[in-house]
């Protein structure tokens, strides 16, 4: 169970994704995503759920208990099917097909422009690619992220404690969800503005594309689709030949793309100029920090953290040739004459 909320330039959406085995019992996966309903009551809401039930409101020929109980769940929480009866299998294994996959909205969605469609395009998998369109444009936001390492914490504190106390009065006086809904805005305005006076802001790197698609795969790819739509429209006689051909082509297209795959992360990793550098957060993101890493003097990287410590510090504290033996150290200083009475008293 996945969900996460996207902000357009209207109105914010909820997405869900969920998946119940035909071997599981699917009022668990129900239960799931009725929680995440019930804590968004006024939320505009769409799941892509893989439920594995049969009924014909989405494609099958006949109805099953577990289609059913889906249905039965559909109606209770207010959802509205997206999907269309006479649209593509969404699953397809050898001769075998299904529509296990439903997409579902809220009632609140149900005014806006909504285009669903399963797509012919190879997924590389049993399940066939489904686009839902909404007719709505999403605002692409930009959040500052400040430098907050490199000092100037006084200066923020100095700025902050200005107006955090009347602003704390202000949060006890509250006596709505209203006053207390300003009184947050104001208290999040404060803190930015800190913030913009204080520190210096991040550089933000657009994300870009794989560099490692090619023509020849997305030839390869309409190569695969086309045998696949030979074998859909294909008599029941030739049927199994054709299929075994499109089985055998698109296993190859997928060892291509796993193969290209690894080229482009191979060169990717090669062009690096910097020990934690861009190839070092591709690959580790913040899991792993350069201190966690042992690297041992003969270049091995297997080793503990121990070892790794126990190395740097040999490199830093190097020890002597002749090791000395403090315990047989002598003095050759006469020692120092008693302290007589008078002395001690003065």
């Amino acid at each position: 169970m996945v969900a996460l909320k996207i902000q357009t330039s209207s109105f914010p959406i909820t997405i869900i994704s969920a998946y119940s085995s035909p071997a599981q019992n699917v009022h668990t996966t129900f239960q799931e995503i009725q929680e995440i309903i019930s804590s968004l009551p006024e939320e505009k809401i769409i799941s892509g759920a893989d439920l594995n039930g049969h009924n014909t409101l989405w494609g099958y020929r006949s109805n099953d208990n577990r289609g059913k109980d889906i249905l039965d769940f559909i109606l209770a929480n207010n959802l509205n099917i997206i999907n269309k009866p006479d649209a593509l299998p969404t699953f397809q294994r050898n001769n075998s097909v299904g529509w296990p996959d439903l997409t579902l909205c809220s009632q609140s969605l149900i005014d806006s422009s909504i285009n669903w469609e399963v797509l012919e395009e190879i997924s590389l998998s049993d399940h066939r690619y489904i686009e839902t369109t909404i007719a709505s444009t999403v605002a692409n936001q930009f959040y500052k992220r400040y430098k907050t390492r490199h000092g100037n914490h006084l200066r923020f504190l100095n700025i902050l404690g200005k107006e955090i106390y009347h602003l704390e009065r202000k949060i006890k006086a509250a006596r709505n969800l209203g006053e207390l809904n300003n009184s947050t805005i104001e208290l999040q305005t404060l803190i930015i503005n800190a913030c913009n006076k204080s520190f210096k802001i991040k550089k933000q790197l657009l994300i870009t594309k794989p560099n490692w698609w090619t023509e020849q795969l997305e030839i390869h790819k309409k190569k695969v689709r086309a045998l696949r739509r030979r074998v859909q429209w294909a008599p029941e006689i030739e049927r199994q030949a054709r299929y075994k051909v499109f089985k055998k082509k698109k296993a190859k297209y997928k060892r291509h793309i796993k193969q290209a795959r690894n080229m482009g992360w191979r060169k990717f990793c090669s062009a690096a100029s910097h020990p934690y550098g861009k190839q070092y957060k591709a690959a580790f993101r913040k899991s792993v920090f350069p201190s966690q890493i042992p690297y041992l003097i003969n270049g091995d990287p297997k080793g503990s953290l121990q070892e790794a410590a126990q190395n740097i510090l040999d490199q830093i504290f190097l020890f002597s040739a002749i090791p000395t033996n403090y315990n047989l150290t002598t003095s050759t200083q006469p020692p120092d004459p008693p302290i007589s009475p008078k002395k001690s008293r003065r």
